[in-house]
């Protein structure tokens, strides 16, 4: 099944735009951005926070989702995401395109790294979503590069 507009939307949906720390604190907006995911993804939901070397941490479900993001912004005082407009299709997945800017907690000065992230998609749901900080491992993670 081809992924079409409304289902992209319906993912650029889950990541807010201005601080995630304090749109995390945003109890009904995030229960809105719980509600979506629910909504578009399958039960056995699978997130992904790979960093350099390819670690990674692994989470399930919609309240893995929650959990990886509060563990993920853990270190940080400020956490923004400004979004890339390019949007690159694969057959079964979405990627997405950002720079993180952060500022650590007791830190003043902001700090900056082009990430990506990777929403496989089956039947027109969510099964897996990998947050890259690396676009070249991201773009091969979803068949775009070799």
């Amino acid at each position: 099944m081809p992924i079409d507009e409304k289902t992209i939307d319906a993912v650029a949906a889950l990541f807010p735009e201005g601080d995630w720390i304090e749109a995390l604190d945003d109890d009904e907006s995030e229960a809105e951005r719980l509600a979506t995911l629910r909504r578009i993804s399958t039960p056995d939901l699978e997130v992904a926070m790979i960093g350099p070397g390819g670690f990674t941490g692994t989470f399930h479900g919609v309240d893995g989702f929650e959990a990886a993001w509060r563990d993920w912004l853990q270190p940080f005082a400020s956490y923004r995401v400004e979004q890339d407009p390019e949007v690159r299709l694969a057959p079964d997945a979405v990627v997405f395109f950002g720079r993180q800017v952060v500022t650590p907690k007791g830190g003043a000065a902001p700090l900056s790294n082009d990430g990506a992230s990777v929403v496989f998609l089956r039947d027109g749901k969510v099964t897996r979503i990998e947050f890259h900080l690396d676009r070249a491992a991201a773009l091969r993670s979803a068949g775009l590069e070799p």
